[in-house]
């Protein structure tokens, strides 16, 4: 019989006292009733989210308050149900992996003396302790799953690929329900069918029940499993390398570290990388390339990210971005205004959807562009703001370099070649060649806000001028300019001292070396030549 029935006829009974009672007893079987069939509704629905249990284990308020008549009852069954069961709580499996029943304050021993670090957590229905807060160090997962029923597909390899990657850290790991005796069965039932194939789930279903002797699977849970494993959808998800920057940004990734890599552990086979003075982002890029990893996400400033992306253009190798520098302005590009807010969280979004799109790159002597190439006060701009600027003052920092030398309008006399043109001298106190750049890059919206996928370079300058008056206009067209979206080729007007133009190869010359900057990194030479790379990089873009 399915055990929402079971609520259902309790339910109903309530409600049938309700009606005959008055008071006080009305309103308990009232509130009991409610609660009941809650709970009936979303074993129905088969969905667990009723309990809106967080990610750290506690189920809201007002959801407690609402369900507790449920509540109690399901914990005097189970504090019934283990008073008759005398066996240990937690039982060690296989792997580093155990199974327990549901875990309390009194466990933190047992939990010592087995040296178990991490806990996944299997029910809907009990508010977890905060584990996080023990001194312990133990790592939290929970997948909320009804009581008697199994969770889904993407659910269970998240929980599999969670436990395979605390197993290769040497964390050990428990997995626990209610009685620990079917979902937690079930999920580590599944993480020894991916770590050994070859074996029936009847064989492994032997191997935990001589440890776990009362481990049992349902009907529905035993159907369940035997359908992922003839259908090969038990497996570890696929690795992925995550190369981070610890001083990007002044030390961000010290207080996103704990969050991203737990997030990332549920999706990836996840590998981490921190650059250091001897090995850089270039080296790891390249050392997950040789090992044939085909996911790889890059954790920093602009500059880290370029250093990564410069390996996987032209592959078919999947690229992740987690801004965490001082402008982050290809993060913005690419997840929108809602990255300035919350950019980690909002870049984890996109990554773990594993949804990609080809974008645009380009090259400029030699060295891969994601954003921009900017001459003349861009350069200006990104000199002024140094490392120690930008740690005291963040991406005020830029923002005082670009007023300076917007004030200052130093003139740069430039020979440039657009395609196939004839060469023209321009003289300007900006030129910038734009991949992509967000509405923060005043000096590359001359054409409007540069499109990444149009295989086209979106270039502005600006002609000097003297007049102060002319100066302040020029700065609003540009902001005015970087609130619009060009439509397909088509350029806007010249406007004041502001030219725009779109091309797919732009050649610069001088009669002297050339200060430029490549997303934020300064270089020089006596010619520089962009010239763009259509579809030639995957990143991760969630556009649902």
């Amino acid at each position: 019989m399915f055990v929402y029935l079971y609520y259902i006829a309790l339910a109903i009974l309530s409600f049938v006292v309700v009606v005959i009672g008055s008071g006080a007893v009305a309103f308990l079987f009232a509130w009991l009733g409610l609660s009941l069939t809650l709970v009936s509704s979303a074993y129905l629905l088969k969905n667990p989210s009723i309990f809106r249990k967080n990610s750290d284990g506690s189920i809201p308020f007002i959801i407690s308050l609402v369900l507790l008549p449920f509540i109690v009852g399901v914990h005097l069954y189970n504090i019934i149900a283990t008073w008759f069961d005398k066996t240990d709580r937690i039982h060690h499996i296989n792997h580093g992996v155990h199974v327990g029943r549901r875990l309390n304050s009194s466990d933190l021993l047992t939990l010592e003396e087995l040296n178990i670090n991490a806990i996944v957590d299997m029910t809907a229905e009990f508010s977890a302790l905060n584990w996080s807060a023990s001194a312990m160090e133990l790592d939290y997962f929970n997948i909320p799953v009804l009581d008697h029923q199994s969770p889904k597909e993407e659910e269970l390899r998240q929980a599999i690929t969670w436990i395979d990657n605390q197993v290769t850290r040497d964390r050990k790991v428990v997995v626990h329900c209610a009685l620990g005796r079917g979902r937690s069965v079930f999920v580590v039932a599944a993480y020894m069918l991916a770590k050994s194939p070859d074996l029936s789930v009847r064989e492994v279903l032997e191997n935990i029940t001589k440890i776990r002797s009362f481990a049992k699977l349902n009907r529905s849970q035993m159907k369940r499993l035997v359908e992922y494993h003839q259908q090969n959808k038990i497996y570890i998800n696929e690795e992925a390398c995550l190369i981070a920057n610890p001083v990007s940004g002044g030390g961000k990734w010290l207080t996103s570290k704990e969050l991203v890599i737990d997030q990332l552990s549920r999706h990836f086979k996840l590998i981490v990388h921190e650059t250091t003075l001897e090995q850089s982002a270039s080296d790891f890029a390249k050392q997950a390339i040789n090992n044939n990893i085909k996911t790889i996400i890059a954790a920093g400033g602009d500059g880290t990210l370029r250093e990564v992306a410069e390996h996987l253009v032209n592959t078919d190798t999947l690229f992740g971005v987690i801004p965490l520098g001082t402008a982050n302005a290809l993060a913005h590009h690419l997840y929108g205004n809602l990255s300035k807010i919350d950019p980690v969280g909002t870049a984890m979004s996109h990554i773990v959807s594993k949804n990609c799109e080809k974008i645009d790159t380009a090259s400029c002597n030699n060295q891969t562009v994601l954003l921009l190439v900017g001459i003349g006060l861009e350069h200006e701009m990104i000199s002024y703001a140094d490392r120690d600027n930008k740690n005291n003052s963040g991406q005020f920092a830029y923002l005082e370099g670009f007023f300076r030398g917007f004030a200052d309008g130093k003139s740069y006399p430039l020979k440039v070649k657009f395609d196939q043109e004839a060469e023209q001298e321009i003289n300007c106190t900006s030129f910038v060649v734009a991949n992509a750049a967000p509405f923060t890059s005043l000096l590359a919206q001359g054409n409007g806000s540069p499109d990444f996928t149009d295989g086209l370079l979106d270039v502005t300058w600006i002609k000097p001028t003297a007049d102060t008056t002319s100066k302040l206009v020029d700065f609003a067209e540009l902001v005015s300019a970087s609130f619009n979206l060009r439509q397909g080729n088509e350029l806007p007007n010249e406007q004041g001292n502001i030219n725009a133009t779109l091309a797919k190869k732009v050649t610069v010359t001088s009669d002297k070396a050339i200060s430029y900057v490549i997303d934020g990194e300064v270089f020089e030479e006596q010619s520089v030549c962009i010239e763009s790379n259509p579809e030639s990089l995957n990143v991760f873009i969630n556009k649902s």
